[in-house]
């Protein structure tokens, strides 16, 4: 299953937070949908560095020492946090959600580079629960107008 998981890119769909409660819950909506009817795992990268922490691996120590030291958590760790959760070998899920991360395009760009690339970017951009989806070629799209 190892060689598999190597040779076979995971589905990762990047939801970008909205500016209004309205779009907020569009996203939040979305995010459930996509886990519940079709399978895809939330990567929520907050929560997941409080797990990491909580459960004191040795990534969630590296990051709790920065955090005490009142430094920002460099994107290359959350993408080799991340990296760990798509690359697990989970044979049930290959399908992953990214949401909290990437905020700028230099950290999707970074991910995509030593994880896995970015298939679908959904955004909300209205009040009027009109979703727009760019697909995976997100160099297409001024992306940076986004982040």
């Amino acid at each position: 299953m190892e060689l598999v998981n190597k040779c076979v890119e995971p589905t990762v769909i990047h939801i970008r937070p909205g500016a209004t409660a309205a779009t907020n819950e569009l996203r939040k909506e979305i995010t459930e949908r996509l886990s519940k009817d079709h399978s895809y795992m939330n990567l929520d990268v907050i929560g997941l560095q409080k797990d990491e922490e909580e459960r004191r691996t040795a990534i969630g120590c590296e990051m709790s020492l920065m955090k005490q030291a009142g430094k920002k958590i460099p994107p290359e760790m959350l993408v080799r946090m991340l990296k760990k959760i798509v690359y697990s070998g989970n044979p049930q899920c290959c399908n992953f959600i990214l949401s909290s991360f990437p905020e700028i395009i230099e950290d999707a760009k970074a991910f995509e580079l030593n994880c896995a690339r970015i298939k679908a970017l959904v955004y909300s951009t209205s009040q009027d629960k009109v979703v727009e989806l760019k697909g995976n070629n997100l160099s297409l799209f001024n992306i940076d107008s986004l982040f």
